[in-house]
């Protein structure tokens, strides 16, 4: 009797461990973030700065740069969002960005990784509700620009 009380309650602990641990990752897969808005400072430039950044961070800062010549807009600069993430390459925290153009008015940003290289971030409105979401990926050479997921395009 008292091996198979032994037996149930070690069941039941591990299963609470079991529930408690996949809760807590849950709650640390999903963050949001608040949306930089930078414009205000003119164009922008390349920012590759790792400083006071941590290994899996995100940041967006919404940015105005120059219209590229194939651009079809009528002003000559225009909003974008440039997404960083922050990981490790050979030994050496490296800030992986992609500048993306969207039309939407966003203030925040969502982010989860899916696994050690590819970080599904949504661009959020918090009035109107509207998203967009873009699924980097970490590229594995000297630059360091991200690589968006082919799934993205449309």
């Amino acid at each position: 009797m008292k091996k198979l009380f032994l037996l149930l309650a070690l069941t039941v602990a591990t299963i609470c461990a079991f529930v408690m641990s996949a809760q807590s990752q849950n709650k640390e897969q999903e963050k949001t973030i608040s949306i930089n808005d930078i414009r205000h400072l003119g164009i922008s430039g390349y920012d590759s700065s790792t400083t006071d950044r941590v290994v899996g961070e995100v940041s967006v800062n919404r940015t105005l740069t120059l219209k590229p010549k194939w651009s079809e807009a009528k002003k000559d600069t225009m909003d974008t969002y440039d997404v960083h993430f922050f990981k490790m390459f050979e030994n050496k925290l490296r800030n992986y960005s992609l500048m993306y153009s969207e039309d939407g008015d966003f203030d925040k940003a969502s982010y989860k990784w899916l696994n050690d290289t590819i970080v599904s971030v949504t661009l959020l409105n918090s009035s109107t509700k509207q998203n967009r979401t873009l699924k980097l990926v970490q590229t594995f050479k000297k630059g360091s620009s991200a690589g968006l997921m082919t799934d993205n395009i449309k």
